[in-house]
């Protein structure tokens, strides 16, 4: 990364991709395009980082795409790994969710302080000279035509000037500048209203206002004299709801003896009033008040309060994340309640989805088709986590206490029912990550259109090299920010044909990793000659290196086990672009062309 000192008017920079807001989601983004070398100038308000922890947990999609530019392994040694969430009523349990699953290689539940992750984001930026950072530099203003987007950028001391741009990514938050400046509306989710049966609310009807909470930020000072230490240890890997109609509320515990705590407001309430110090306090007892027996020790008298504030939470999806050459992510496309954890998870999936088609984009053709699949893609996802976060808490936390009671006695009920309580527990009430439009194989060409545009699940493989040599790790290593053709052994030799028959050298361009699965059994002389440095492909006269993987899970090679004869074709995100018949590669490739806009 070059100099944070930069000034706007020192820059050399040719078509530079302008990133606008250097938050989790902006931090992201710039080392997702500066691994591909793409120049970016990424623009920061603030002088100083943020030093306010505000999003606190991240599931296993988040710290998977945080593996994609190598910091996942920093962030998990500060991190509470592995969560569980409770949520109590009337000092009784009334669901334990405790995943133990993890389908995505990473636990589906931790806690971080955000601005520890915000370090290393801004950390890692080093690595990328394409990447120049500009703080204390905000973007008052934006045109654009067809052929690029200008920015007005002011420093801190007044002074103003000009960028150009190919693209822009507006991740400055909530109260973006750069989506007001370009008119686009953050439109209500329409919600299942519990208080009137289920039946649906228009946007008409629903209110515009947003429910207010308070918010504390702690720090846990006990001495381990003073408490059951594994006692204490065991609260702190666990979220708490409070489920009381009275003062609805949650406790979640951080690294590093750190604890939020958020409490519902009544609307006559003064929230400011009740930032007080001892005012907060009598809220957290009468909180831990609740709690069953087992979690009694949950309270430090001496916790430190750090912060206070209010926040309003709401329910609201941009009408359009794109306009022209200008995209919205994070925040200043959605909002959403904390209870799913979902936040900034989303805005880090709406860098992961756009950033692979912006460094095609960028190098390539016409992109229009490519770039337009970012809105069919993440709009319909983030309105679905939107709805699970906010009915999840309308359920769980109301303050209505008849609709409470129903709720109590139907999950006591229902917990008796194994099947129920394991549904439950491994969180599969949280919606899959899924694409239904976008960009995607066409399902004519595909042989198993549910796989196509599923979240490949994260798998453990080994890769075999010549002379005895091998490394075991993530498929998701492998794979880099590459699209992946995957197939079984057995079918080389007509994959090979196929391939060699090829006239677009759209592999090659595309810098696809081309993998070969062999069974244990088939990798047995691993080191006896040089065979395993894998097969040569030729395609319109260039040559694509074929590896081969030994499939620790069986996930690989069941899949393609189902449709025998094909291969599996998994996007830069690992999404699955879709699974197809060998001798359809010519029509893949066309197929591949179009969505890509690559002639």
């Amino acid at each position: 990364m070059s100099s944070q000192n930069h000034r706007l008017e020192d820059r050399s920079i040719e078509r530079p991709i302008a990133i606008v807001g250097a938050g989790p989601t902006g931090l992201l983004a710039a080392s997702l395009l500066g691994q591909a070398g793409i120049p970016v100038c990424l623009f920061e308000r603030q002088l100083e980082p943020e030093n306010e922890p505000r999003a606190i947990t991240i599931d296993d999609e988040g710290l998977r795409i945080c593996q994609a530019i190598g910091i996942a392994d920093e962030l998990c040694k500060h991190a509470l790994l592995n969560m569980s969430a409770r949520y109590i009523s009337q000092n009784r349990t009334l669901v334990h969710i405790a995943p133990r699953q993890q389908p995505n290689g990473y636990p589906l539940i931790s806690t971080f302080h955000q601005p520890t992750l915000e370090r290393l984001l801004r950390t890692n930026l080093l690595r990328y000279p394409s990447v120049t950072f500009y703080p204390g530099h905000g973007v008052t203003a934006i045109e654009q035509d067809q052929q690029q987007v200008t920015l007005t950028v002011q420093t801190t001391d007044g002074a103003t000037h000009s960028l150009h741009a190919p693209y822009v990514l507006a991740c400055d938050g909530a109260r973006s500048l750069l989506r007001q400046r370009m008119a686009i509306p953050l439109n209500p989710v329409s919600l299942a209203n519990i208080r009137q049966s289920g039946r649906q609310v228009s946007r008409q009807q629903r209110p515009q206002a947003g429910q207010r909470w308070l918010v504390l930020d702690t720090l846990e000072h006990e001495t381990a004299a003073a408490h059951d230490q594994t006692a204490l240890e065991q609260a702190r890997q666990q979220i708490i709801f409070f489920c009381n109609p009275r003062r609805p509320a949650v406790t979640v515990p951080a690294p590093e003896a750190r604890r939020r705590w958020e409490f519902m407001l009544k609307p006559d309430e003064d929230g400011e009033q009740l930032c007080q110090p001892e005012l907060a306090r009598q809220l957290i007892k009468q909180a831990c008040a609740t709690l069953p027996p087992g979690l009694s020790l949950l309270y430090a008298e001496d916790a430190e309060i750090q912060r206070t504030a209010i926040y309003t939470f709401h329910t609201l999806n941009a009408a359009s994340y794109l306009r022209g050459r200008v995209f919205l992510l994070g925040d200043a496309a959605h909002l959403m309640p904390p209870f799913g954890g979902q936040g900034m998870n989303s805005g880090l999936r709406d860098a992961y989805n756009l950033c692979w088609k912006l460094r095609i984009a960028w190098k390539d053709g016409n992109p229009h088709h490519l770039l337009q699949s970012y809105q069919r893609e993440r709009s319909p996802h983030t309105d679905r986590m939107i709805r699970f976060s906010a009915n999840l808490g309308a359920l769980i936390m109301t303050p209505y206490r008849p609709l409470a009671a129903i709720r109590d006695l139907s999950l006591n009920t229902l917990n008796v029912l194994p099947q129920v309580r394991s549904y439950l527990s491994d969180m599969r009430i949280k919606p899959v990550a899924t694409y239904t439009h976008g960009c995607l194989l066409p399902r004519h060409l595909t042989r198993a259109p549910r796989l196509t545009g599923t979240l490949f699940p994260a798998t453990t493989v080994t890769l075999l090299q010549a002379k005895n040599r091998s490394y075991t790790c993530r498929l998701d290593e492998l794979q880099g920010q590459r699209f992946l053709l995957l197939w079984l052994q057995p079918d080389t030799p007509q994959v090979i044909k196929h391939l060699a028959q090829s006239t677009t050298k759209l592999w090659t361009r595309l810098a696809v990793q081309a993998m070969q699965i062999v069974h244990d059994t088939d990798s047995s002389n691993d080191g006896n000659d040089d065979s395993n440095d894998g097969s040569i492909a030729r395609m319109a006269g260039e040559q694509v290196q074929i590896g081969q993987i030994v499939d620790h899970s069986g996930q690989l090679t069941r899949q393609l086990r189902r449709y025998k004869g094909s291969i599996l074709l998994l996007r830069p995100d690992q999404y699955v672009m879709g699974q197809f018949k060998i001798a359809r590669l010519h029509a893949i490739e066309q197929a591949l062309m179009a969505l890509l806009g690559i002639e």
